[in-house]
């Protein structure tokens, strides 16, 4: 199964969607091209989160059909595919087990065990939402640590 099939195909994207949104990314199938989404839709799918998909495809489809591309209208699918390629590099983290907490919910998205010593790690997704001047450098990423009180 490609991306583009489990999101309705590719008749269904290119009629929902206007040029240049980032679900038509979605529609790059082809080895030469293959963007990083379908490549992590692959991993996630065939590490059989059949289930995080279902859940991501449904929080997509409650974001609404998109009317131009203003930020607004592209954060909520900005947000969810980018937790799709977390995901996906997280569960190439063979050192740790990965359990998702939720697609599009507030707080952590991951929680990360580490199979050796049951160590766990809380991974919140940030995906910065599309800019008018993407052109521009961004400034490095900010890390912030904080303890589970409760863990």
């Amino acid at each position: 199964m490609t991306v583009a099939e489990f999101f309705g195909g590719r008749d269904v994207i290119g009629r929902t969607y206007p040029a240049y949104h980032p679900m038509r990314e979605l529609l790059v199938t082809d080895s030469a091209s293959y963007s990083t989404t379908n490549q992590s839709f692959q991993v996630v799918y065939e590490a059989n989160e059949i289930q995080w998909l279902e859940n991501a495809k449904k929080h997509i489809e409650r974001v609404g059909k998109p009317n131009s591309m203003k930020v607004n209208d592209l954060s909520g699918y900005n947000s969810v595919l980018g937790e799709m390629r977390a995901f996906a590099d997280l569960l190439k983290m063979s050192e740790f087990t990965v359990s998702s907490l939720g697609t599009g919910a507030k707080g952590p998205d991951f929680l990360l065990t580490k199979k050796d010593d049951g160590a766990k790690v809380y991974v919140e997704v940030f995906a910065y939402p599309p800019r008018p001047d993407n052109e521009e450098v961004i400034d490095e990423g900010r890390k912030e640590y904080f303890r589970d009180k409760n863990g």
